[in-house]
């Protein structure tokens, strides 16, 4: 799909994390949303962790482009509302409250010692 508010990079992004979530997403959301089923929630937060989606709040800890942080944010979160709604979305906004938190606060120590596994997908 073609969207001409889009520049080709941020398109490239949008198809990528169509393409993930369709692929870590979808076979879950049964799961996840009707079944409240806490591992399938894990796993998919796991999976979004270890392809990096988590860092995409932290610009210094995201190893890809942000071109334009707010609406790369917007576009994950567009795209993974097409599979789930509220338990995976509380459980992604719990942990980046977490994070930023850590991030923002916490003294290198801890940073290096919390920080990490969450956004990564480990510490859930």
């Amino acid at each position: 799909m073609n969207n001409p508010l889009l520049a080709a990079a941020d398109l490239s992004f949008q198809q990528e994390v169509r393409s993930f979530f369709g692929r870590e997403l979808a076979p879950r959301a049964a799961a996840i949303e009707e079944q409240q089923d806490w591992n399938a929630v894990q796993a998919a937060v796991q999976a979004v962790g270890a392809a990096g989606y988590l860092r995409l709040m932290f610009p210094e800890l995201y190893r890809g482009a942000l071109g334009t942080p707010g609406l790369t944010h917007a576009t994950l979160l567009s795209e993974e509302a097409a599979y789930v709604n509220y338990a995976f979305e509380t459980t992604i906004a719990t942990a980046l409250s977490c994070a930023y938190a850590l991030h923002r606060n916490a003294n290198p120590a801890l940073r290096d010692r919390y920080l990490t596994p969450i956004v990564d997908g480990r510490a859930i």
